[in-house]
């Protein structure tokens, strides 16, 4: 498995999780995600992909983009039955065992694609959350990060929205055909760009960057599922 299920489908919403999986072994997390998590979301009606993607630093971060058309299938009684209350008791344990984790509901206001023939080689999750009295306008905020972005050379894509639930108030997600284009001018100077205009509005800002997750090929769950 390669951490990326998906169709060609135009997502209108997004589920986005980070999970630290420090308290966990790497082989017993990936086994749970490969084997049950994974599986058991992408099955949700209405979900349209699912991407798993790795800390590219070598730590225990570890994100989840789910593309979906609407939020609605986050409140299905397909997804409610695997979710909350219904995990299954490894999911319990592998959730207990995690140390700390973002969860955001999104719903998508701006949607940049520019080189879709490209591998996604590179992810970056940026969450922001505006100050009570910012004055600019929040949706022209977002909306000029994805076209900032959207010049940057080897870009991908980069979808943009408003939290409805989670920790911060609006996500960007930006895939990349290479890590190493986030150092480059045209990247800085999108970055200097948008920051100059938003400075002043912008009280909290979280960044990861992570590369595709690559299955290590453990099929062997009976040492995981039996404790």
């Amino acid at each position: 498995m390669t951490g990326r299920v998906e169709d060609k489908a135009t997502p209108g919403a997004l589920l986005v999780t980070v999970m630290n999986y420090r308290g966990v072994t790497t082989d017993e997390f990936d086994v749970w995600y490969d084997t049950e998590h994974i599986p058991e979301r992408a099955a949700v009606p209405g979900v349209h992909s699912v991407r798993r993607w790795v800390d590219c630093t070598g730590g225990t971060l570890n994100l989840v983009v789910y593309e979906m058309d609407s939020l609605d299938s986050l409140h299905g009684p397909e997804y409610l039955a695997v979710a909350g209350k219904n995990y299954t008791p490894w999911s319990r344990r592998i959730a207990a065992k995690s140390q700390g984790a973002y969860r955001y509901e999104v719903s998508l206001l701006a949607h940049v694609a520019v080189h879709n023939a490209l591998p996604e080689n590179a992810i970056m999750l940026d969450a922001i959350t505006l100050r009570p009295d910012a004055p600019h306008d929040a949706e022209r905020i977002c909306r000029g990060y994805a076209d900032r972005i959207g010049e940057t050379p080897s870009l991908v894509r980069s979808v943009v929205g408003k939290v409805a639930s989670g920790p911060h108030q609006y996500l960007a997600i930006t895939t990349l055909a290479s890590y190493g284009s986030m150092g480059t001018p045209g990247w800085t100077g999108a970055e200097d760009a948008w920051h100059a205009t938003t400075a002043d509005s912008v009280s909290e800002r979280v960044r990861h960057v992570f590369q595709p997750y690559k299955s290590a090929g453990v099929n062997d769950l009976t040492q995981f599922v039996n404790e």
